[in-house]
């Protein structure tokens, strides 16, 4: 094969003996290995253009007779497969590809057209929510989410945002978010308790809810759940359901209300201002309970 600078080479002597570029040479067929007389960039002879040669299809493996126009393939079927599709890449292949990406999504065009595909793909989408199809993808993608939620609760890798849905009150102690001030004021007291832990949650087979108490000892194996009795109507399957949970694993279980959660608070643990506001919440809701 002639290197392309020797065939750079002949084009510029030709076209100075004035032979318009053209210039016949001895080239080597890369089919048949024969010598022919030809321009400087054929590299398949006229004997095998016209007659064919034999070639390996790219799609089935299969050898075949290829002419110079039809080099990839053996047949129709073997085109329209679309092999290019499913051939095999290195896995560098793909690296370089999706780093390439990366590094163009970075400039100021592939921040633009990110931008300009976010805009085009949101638009799409509302369009597609409003129709019956999306509207029942969104209640299908909303039940598997619940799904998957629950049994991450369920399993401990997951625990629902601090809300204080039933007290409203900012009940926090050194730093650690609580659901209610009687929650914070017992944990401060009883600090080797672990707070809605693993151990302290269940799922109740008739509607697949996931329950989750409020303290573990992990030593003495017992669970506690803080409330107020007047909310036990309220609550009465997540009560329920904590205690068979209980039964079923070997813990005691035991219910704080404001009849006895003083009895589990030190009030000399309560040594700072804030700590002081979460005691006396504690005791003017014992009160009103």
């Amino acid at each position: 094969m002639i290197k392309p600078d020797t065939r750079k080479k002949l084009r510029v002597a030709a076209i100075k003996n004035g032979l318009g570029g053209v210039v016949l040479v001895d080239v080597c067929c890369t089919k048949c290995d024969n010598i022919y007389k030809g321009i400087v960039n054929q590299l398949i002879c006229n004997s095998c253009k016209i007659n064919g040669y034999t070639q390996v299809c790219k799609h089935c493996s299969n050898d075949y007779t290829a002419f110079h126009n039809d080099r990839t393939y053996c047949c129709e079927s073997c085109k329209k497969s679309k092999p290019w599709l499913h051939r095999p890449r290195d896995k560098s292949f793909g690296e370089k590809v999706s780093k390439a990406k990366k590094e163009w999504y970075q400039t100021d065009d592939g921040k633009a057209f990110a931008q300009h595909i976010g805009k085009v793909n949101s638009i799409k989408m509302k369009e597609f929510n409003k129709t019956p199809e999306g509207i029942a993808n969104i209640k299908r993608n909303a039940k598997l989410s619940s799904i998957r939620m629950r049994e991450r609760i369920a399993k401990g890798e997951f625990t629902p945002p601090i809300t204080n849905s039933f007290t409203h009150w900012d009940a926090a102690i050194d730093g650690k978010k609580f659901r209610s001030s009687w929650e914070a004021c017992f944990w401060n007291s009883n600090k080797h308790l672990l707070y809605e832990s693993k151990e302290c949650r269940t799922t109740k087979q008739s509607n697949g809810r996931v329950y989750i108490g409020d303290f573990f000892d992990k030593e003495a194996k017992i669970l506690y759940e803080i409330k107020p009795k007047s909310f036990y109507i309220k609550q009465s399957d997540k009560i329920d359901a904590l205690i068979n949970h209980c039964k079923d694993n070997g813990y005691k279980f035991k219910w704080i209300n404001e009849y006895n959660i003083i009895d589990y608070i030190n009030e000399c643990d309560f040594d700072t201002n804030d700590k002081l506001k979460q005691l006396n919440k504690l005791k003017d809701g014992i009160k009103t309970n």
